[in-house]
């Protein structure tokens, strides 16, 4: 039976994102690419994808990639995580690496399984932060948003909106010429203009490249 590699998600937003990245950059269909519906749900279920290597409607996964944002504490997404990975045999570091984390155990049903917690291991934050890094240094309308949403703090306001992330980058894809809601759309509808050479970029596809072993064609 065909070996299957996989890659999920923690939700559609990342999804999105990253499938139109492989699009884009002509990253080759080494792998499906699936939803794990929320952070809590990807806990739930880690501990019997690992013991039996099927999810949903995939069964003998062989390499296996898990995509989760750190959002407000890295430190509490790590730990959780990493409870699970020991526990089904998984080595994992005291701490997340820069490049993200590959680790493997031959004798495991899944023997090679990778994470990335966006957006670029080391912090907090979330899929729209690691969206903003495509975002050229140059926008004009960026600052603009940001003013705009630095203003709510002051009276008859005063707060801004949580996370700053999700409001900067959702306000910036409204107000664009052409509004739209979904990162995964603008980065294709944007490509000529938007900046997929970027330091986190780079180190995102070469975790891919080497979580799945594939060869980049550009």
């Amino acid at each position: 039976m065909e070996k299957i590699s996989v890659l999920i998600t923690e939700g559609k937003d990342d999804l999105h994102v990253i499938t139109s990245l492989c699009e884009i950059l002509k990253i080759p269909e080494e792998f499906k690419i699936k939803d794990g519906e929320g952070f809590e749900n990807i806990l739930k279920f880690l501990p019997i994808l690992f013991k039996f290597g099927k999810f949903k409607d995939i069964n003998d996964i062989d390499r296996l990639g898990i995509v989760i944002d750190a959002d407000a504490d890295i430190d509490s997404r790590w730990s959780s995580i990493t409870k699970i990975f020991r526990d089904s045999n998984y080595e994992l570091p005291v701490n997340p690496d820069t490049s993200g984390i590959i680790t493997s155990n031959a004798i495991n049903i899944i023997p090679i399984v990778g994470v990335w917690i966006m957006p670029d291991n080391t912090g907090n934050g979330m899929i729209e932060d690691f969206f903003k890094f495509f975002i050229p240094t140059d926008d004009l309308l960026l600052p603009h948003v940001n003013s705009t949403i630095d203003q709510l703090n002051s009276e008859p306001f005063s707060y801004i909106p949580q996370p700053r992330s999700k409001a900067e980058i959702r306000t910036w894809l409204a107000w664009q010429k052409k509004s739209e809601s979904l990162m995964g759309y603008t980065l294709r509808n944007k490509k000529d203009q938007m900046n997929f050479d970027n330091d986190i970029s780079r180190k995102f596809i070469l975790w891919l490249k080497h979580l799945f072993e594939f060869e980049l064609t550009n």
